[in-house]
């Protein structure tokens, strides 16, 4: 599987010669549509993972492609077809991409503030992305993305997501709201801790592709 990593929180998985599209938002300027998305998978409602003119743009390139998201986004979406709502443990396939979905609430950015959905998402048992949350997938798992920047989270809760899933690579992800020194310092810490753990976290770059 080859995994890009755009601004933010989008990611293009590729396999087999075809895309899934994981949170094209409004943060990720650099996203280019894939040549053959035949899946679609947006977390939750917030305009930095949810962007409609971006959606328009990947539905254009295949009509028939498969979207799921949960109820908050598939209303926003009410013109589109071929959308299956979500659920916690629900399973989907969208060849050559298999998916099971986990969580359906965003992490708490404080008591007082509205309480929203999310769903994260594991790839081919493989690859997991927890939207924004810290949802635990109920199995192992070899890639995983971390979220390291938002108002809903602090380092800490990085670390211990990471250590918690204990996979073989992770790598960081929605961290637009960081500047360049503060994603070198998150990273160091990430990596340091990784490194005390037997697990592998790479700092990758906008716009660059790995194979796993």
């Amino acid at each position: 599987m080859k995994i890009t990593k755009y601004e933010h929180a989008c990611l293009v998985l590729e396999e087999q010669g075809k895309q899934l599209v994981i949170d094209p938002g409004e943060l990720s300027n650099s996203f280019v549509v894939p040549e053959n998305p035949v899946a679609l998978v947006i977390t939750h409602i917030h305009g930095d993972h949810f962007d409609k003119t971006k959606i328009k743009a990947i539905v254009s390139k295949n009509p028939a492609i498969k979207i799921f998201t949960i109820e908050d986004v598939a209303k926003e979406l009410f013109d589109l077809e071929n959308i299956t709502t979500v659920s916690d443990k629900q399973e989907e396939d969208a060849d050559p991409f298999s998916l099971i979905f986990y969580g359906t609430n965003h992490a708490i950015v404080h008591e007082n503030a509205p309480r929203f959905k999310n769903t994260g998402v594991l790839v081919n048992n493989l690859f997991y992305y927890p939207g924004d949350s810290f949802t635990l997938p109920e199995t192992p798992v070899q890639v995983l993305a971390v979220p390291t920047s938002g108002p809903w989270l602090k380092a800490s809760e990085s670390i211990d997501f990471m250590l918690n899933i204990k996979p073989k690579l992770a790598f960081a992800t929605h961290d637009a709201l960081l500047s360049e020194n503060g994603a070198m310092f998150t990273n160091n810490w990430l990596t340091n801790f990784a490194t005390q753990n037997s697990i592998e976290f790479q700092s990758i770059k906008l716009g660059q592709s790995f194979e796993v």
